[in-house]
């Protein structure tokens, strides 16, 4: 069986301080201009919990429905939603981990999951971006000994 460390659960920052690391949690939000409750569900995420919030990154993915869907969507998008089982939005996703609408996530629902320490740091060496294609480089180093075996980072 291969492990698996969700790199959305993982992605941090090294400070200058020994062994001390700051989270950025991931927070992805599954929404559509074609969807009527997910409107509720954004208003929250930029009135209420962007404000009031720290360490965090914010991916919106347009889906294609209900109805023909967004315009703005991509296969890209679509298979997200497809890697979490999402058969409904508007939905998001804390750390591949908390599963709700966006109109019900508050600060102290997220502050539950910066709390949990960092698995990891990752330091970016380069980044380029050309037409579509964003290509990264950097180096991984796990805060504990994960032992050994087969790992994948998303």
């Amino acid at each position: 069986m291969k492990k698996i460390i969700h790199l959305a659960m993982a992605i941090c920052i090294s400070l200058p301080l020994a062994a001390q690391v700051t989270r950025q949690t991931l927070i992805e939000v599954f929404t559509s201009s074609t969807c009527g409750p997910c409107a509720p569900g954004n208003a929250n995420m930029e009135n209420n919990v962007i404000p009031n919030i720290s360490d965090y990154t914010v991916i919106k993915y347009q889906q294609d429905f209900p109805g023909s869907g967004d315009p703005y969507r991509t296969p890209e998008a679509v298979n997200r939603r497809y890697y979490y089982g999402i058969n409904s939005i508007p939905r998001l996703e804390i750390d591949g981990q908390w599963d709700g609408n966006a109109q019900l996530l508050t600060p102290a629902i997220y502050n539950g999951f910066q709390a949990v320490p960092a698995y990891m740091t990752i330091d970016i060496t380069s980044a380029t971006y050309t037409g579509t294609t964003v290509s990264v480089s950097g180096t991984i180093t796990p805060l504990q000994d994960y032992g050994t075996g087969t790992y994948r980072y998303h």
